[in-house]
């Protein structure tokens, strides 16, 4: 089901939470997310030594220890994420250290609090900012409201609730992932290749009940990675299986069908080959939200619903390749697409 528009599409104001309510918070939330043999929380007590919550992790053939540090911060400096490695590794030197924040960090700051953990020994380190943090709570309506009184329905959006919700996405989505500088610059480029424009050419796709990230499972596919096409009206373009590469069959009448490179019909001569791209249209009020990086992928990540037949796309489309002289894809028509006989 869709979710209902309320104020929840704002960004949530964790720095308005007490200090210690936050806590309350990040223990609750990675409470539910991970499997846990003990899981304390220091900082009620005070002196925690800059361990707020202190976790051991059980899996299938070890422990991890974890060290937990909640920073209800609006801003947070290099020094800042220096100190917190620092006072954590005075204790002993975690398997893991989080970092759970109320705001937003830039890639530079994130890049040098991985060093610093990694230049004191500790082997993983992660930073939950404000927007993961948010991303996350929308799995858990029950923290949303406990923490912030907020209802979720599953009831459908009304037109205009979409209409609203999609212009903000789509004005926020235009901005952030959009290298303007190159887009002014090279316009005409951009035009025959739509795809120039991006700030990165491929994206990571989440379903918000996503669970498996970052590892696969091989029995449901929650997320996946995947080039960025272009805006559409309506939300995203995706250009799906772009390394694995589709073609279509072609008759003389010019009717077609999509194929693969293992189907025998296209050594037929009654049939031309044509290299097609797979596009697939994610509309923005399927979008719960995003960010540009994480510690795994140097790209930004869109966290979906998929409540259209298990996936976010409302439509999936074809384009024909554009030609070596600059001329742009174009979309094939779909009214000529057909099936031809299997065999000849």
């Amino acid at each position: 089901m869709s979710v209902r528009a309320t104020k929840t599409i704002n960004p949530l104001h964790f720095t308005d939470l007490d200090p210690m309510r936050f806590e309350d918070l990040c223990l609750h939330l990675v409470s539910k997310i991970y499997k846990w043999k003990e899981l304390n929380h220091f900082g009620r007590k005070g002196q925690d030594g800059g361990v707020d919550i202190h976790g051991i992790e059980s899996l299938i053939d070890e422990e991890k220890v974890w060290f937990i540090q909640c920073k209800r911060y609006s801003n947070l400096t290099k020094a800042h994420l220096e100190e917190v490695v620092k006072k954590a590794t005075k204790i002993a030197i975690p398997d893991k250290l989080l970092l759970i924040a109320a705001c937003n960090v830039s890639r530079n700051q994130y890049d040098h609090f991985k060093l610093c953990s990694q230049n004191s020994g500790i082997k993983e380190s992660e930073i939950w900012t404000a927007s993961t943090l948010q991303t996350k709570l929308y799995n858990y309506k029950d923290l949303l409201f406990i923490y912030f009184g907020l209802r979720i329905e599953n009831k459908e959006m009304s037109g205009a609730s979409k209409i609203r919700y999609s212009l903000k996405m789509e004005k926020r989505m235009r901005k952030d992932l959009i290298n303007h500088k190159f887009f002014k610059e090279n316009f005409q480029k951009v035009l025959h290749d739509p795809m120039l424009q991006f700030i990165s050419n491929r994206v990571i796709i989440h379903s918000v009940d996503d669970m498996s990230y970052p590892t696969v499972d091989p029995n449901i596919n929650t997320w996946y990675r995947e080039h960025i096409y272009n805006f559409y009206h309506n939300g995203i373009e995706l250009w799906l299986g772009a390394t694995l590469g589709d073609i279509a069959i072609m008759d003389n009448k010019g009717y077609w069908e999509p194929t693969n490179y293992f189907d025998e019909r296209k050594n037929n001569g009654k049939y031309r080959t044509i290299e097609v791209k797979t596009i697939g249209q994610i509309p923005f009020y399927n979008i719960v939200d995003y960010k540009l990086f994480d510690e795994y992928y140097s790209e930004p990540h869109i966290y979906c619903k998929f409540d259209i037949n298990g996936e976010p796309f409302e439509k999936i489309y074809f384009r024909l390749h554009g030609n070596l002289d600059g001329s742009g894809d174009y979309e094939l028509d779909e009214s000529m697409k057909t099936k031809f006989p299997k065999k000849l």
